[in-house]
């Protein structure tokens, strides 16, 4: 599927406000939206670069390493460089980190090795709900892996779980359901007026200003519902908005998005404790994950889409190869 500009440039948005709130402190804590807006951009994004899987019982294998290839390796990389870095860790929290399992840490929060990890656990889960959801036609499918989470965050609030089920049925889940309501309305052609898209863009400017995330419940309805909104604005609109000389460098920003959520608290911890201001520690994050992105990420991606598809042709050859002998005596 063709990348959509504008989301690139609410991913870039989602990054620049994780790292201005680890940044610049709880002055800035509305930057943990990003989050939110990271987590309903995964929800559209797994609807609509799906678009050829729904229906089919073999895309639960193909989506899944899909996923994996695309967030493992530098997430892997990351890991087991601040292992060797900075040491101090367990086994079993190493394994748990690298294989996405959420766990509570010595201080009891649940918190994997780099601490930015924990979004991608809910991430993880999220794609196992919809990789099994993949077998049914896309709206049936949608329609499931909405209502799945929602029933999950009704058990998380209701029945008040403990331990990882606690963790997996969190209010938050709900924000990659509307991710994917998001996703289900761009592949059916819904597009909005472009008066409305600016509504939208205000209301969630306040609504993100002047809100609260303070309950757990509270943050999908107002964060999340937030960065719907937004999403909503920038991928629905008719006629997309001109971003002039800044559509480059966001898109750039946004397609080093992950990079800079998983790099940005390291070279935040080693440039604070060096005593760095403020903003050399902002721009120096962006720098490092930019050539993280097109030095590590870039090549990893090249190289996981190659063997992809080298893998599908000897499918394909396979596939046709294997033709029944009476098939192969019988004349035309």
């Amino acid at each position: 599927m063709n990348q959509i500009s504008s989301l690139q440039v609410m991913r870039a948005i989602a990054a620049i406000g994780v790292v201005s709130l680890h940044v610049g402190g709880s002055a800035l804590f509305v930057g943990n939206a990003g989050v939110d807006l990271f987590f309903v951009i995964s929800g559209f994004v797994m609807v609509y670069s799906s678009a050829n899987l729904f229906g089919k019982a073999a895309s639960i294998a193909t989506f899944a390493i899909r996923r994996i290839l695309r967030i493992a390796p530098l997430y892997w990389l990351v890991t087991a460089t601040l292992v060797l870095l900075y040491g101090g860790e367990t086994g079993a929290a190493i394994l748990k980190t690298l294989f996405f399992v959420p766990y509570a840490n010595a201080t009891g929060a649940w918190l994997p090795i780099g601490y930015v990890g924990w979004t991608l656990n809910y991430e993880m889960f999220f794609y196992v709900i919809f990789a099994v959801a993949l077998v049914l036609p896309r709206r049936f499918a949608v329609a499931v892996v909405v209502g799945a989470i929602a029933f999950l965050a009704l058990i998380g609030h209701f029945a008040a779980p403990s331990g990882i089920v606690d963790f997996w049925t969190k209010p938050i889940i709900l924000e990659f359901a509307f991710g994917c309501v998001l996703g289900l309305a761009y592949l059916e052609g819904l597009r909005l007026p472009r008066p409305l898209t600016a509504v939208l863009v205000m209301a969630a400017i306040v609504a993100l200003v002047l809100g609260t995330s303070s309950s757990e419940m509270v943050r999908p309805f107002v964060w999340g519902l937030s960065a719907a909104a937004l999403v909503a604005a920038a991928c629905l609109v008719k006629k997309p908005w001109l971003l002039g000389d800044l559509a480059a460098p966001l898109r750039l920003l946004g397609d080093a998005s992950y990079a800079l959520y998983l790099v940005h608290v390291p070279v935040l911890s080693f440039m604070v404790g060096q005593g760095y201001p403020r903003p050399v520690i902002f721009w120096s994050t962006i720098v490092v994950a930019i050539v993280v992105h097109w030095v590590v990420e870039k090549p990893i991606a090249s190289i996981a889409r190659a063997w992809r598809q080298s893998s599908a042709r000897a499918r394909q050859d396979a596939a046709a190869h294997d033709v029944p002998a009476a098939t192969q005596g019988a004349r035309p």
